[in-house]
């Protein structure tokens, strides 16, 4: 953000999230990070691609966090090198569903829409507990899934986000896995909606 304003000239949103990826290397992180909202970002030779738009205000979030650490690496590390064309579609499927969505400015999510195949599965027996996790329905949990690679747990609500926040504890709790519950709210600003230079 500093650099953005230090180089003489701002940059264009392409060009930040680009250069700041080359650094970071993760240009998914640095777009959500730069716009802020619900953000996909795309490869397309040397340039980064993103689009945002607003998190739903009626949307809650609880992150429960485990006290261990899983390194991204260990978590990548039991991914299978090939999946199935029925698994390859089955994501995609759900991930179009999820971001158009978020696009369309609604929050009528469905569970299904998180029924990862590509990760969830292969990760789970590093969170113990986490199967169980994501197996949970109830009126007011829209979607839980892994943040990241784990180990930290994601979950949407539609009121109660605490109690969800709370089972998902208890439910690690009782594999053996202490953790913490932190109730958020989505950043729709982004690093350029801060405090900008006049």
């Amino acid at each position: 953000m500093a650099c953005h304003w230090l180089v003489g000239r701002p940059l264009f949103d392409e060009e930040l999230v680009t250069l700041a990826s080359l650094r970071e290397g993760h240009p998914d992180n640095v777009a959500a990070a730069w716009h802020g909202g619900f953000t996909v970002a795309v490869n397309v030779e040397e340039r980064v691609l993103a689009y945002s738009c607003p998190v739903p205000e009626d949307l809650e979030l609880v992150l429960v966090v485990p006290t261990y650490a899983l390194a991204t690496k260990e978590a990548r590390a039991v991914l299978p090198n090939q999946y199935t064309r029925v698994d390859a579609i089955h994501n995609l499927q759900r991930a179009t569903a999820l971001a158009a969505q978020f696009f369309s400015g609604k929050s009528d999510f469905h569970p299904e829409f998180f029924a990862d195949r590509w990760h969830q599965p292969y990760r789970s027996p590093m969170v113990p507990g986490l199967a169980e996790v994501l197996s949970y329905r109830g009126p007011e949990v829209l979607g839980i899934c892994l943040s990241g690679a784990g180990p930290s747990i994601l979950a949407f609500a539609r009121g109660n986000a605490a109690t969800v926040g709370e089972l998902i504890r208890q439910t690690l709790a009782q594999h053996g896995v202490e953790a913490q519950p932190y109730l958020l709210t989505a950043d729709n600003r982004g690093a350029k909606g801060w405090i900008l230079p006049a």
